[in-house]
């Protein structure tokens, strides 16, 4: 078993590297459930959004999000499903509320994965 995990995790990346989201998808399914990584979550979502499989995207970042409610960074992918939806409105407000909700308590961590992930999707403003 865990050389066929090892195997389907070699395959996922090799095909998201490649490019080929749709296949690279078909083995992020199966190891996502064991290895719910910050890697592996993005590259999966990212084969989502390539396919533009908005549903299975949407139903990821929310099961994402409710395992880390603290976890600020998953508001810019819950954003961006949103406004693939023609959501746009909805999508800032999104956002504005992980930048508002950051205050004296919130972890430093948190704060630089939401400044990384902003910086990554170009949205420097």
């Amino acid at each position: 078993v865990l050389s066929q995990t090892a195997m389907d995790k070699k395959l996922a990346f090799n095909y998201f590297n490649e490019g080929e989201y749709a296949k690279a998808a078909v083995y992020f399914e199966k190891i996502y459930p064991s290895d719910k990584s910050h890697t592996t979550f993005d590259q999966y979502f990212e084969c989502l959004m390539q396919t533009e499989e908005m549903k299975d995207a949407e139903k990821l970042v929310k099961s994402q999000i409710k395992a880390n409610p603290d976890e600020l960074r998953l508001a810019l992918y819950e954003s961006k499903v949103l406004d693939s939806q023609g959501k746009s409105d909805k999508a800032e407000s999104v956002l504005q509320d992980a930048i508002e909700s950051i205050d004296k308590k919130t972890n430093q961590t948190q704060i630089s994965r939401l400044d990384i992930a902003f910086q990554k999707e170009g949205m420097l403003d």
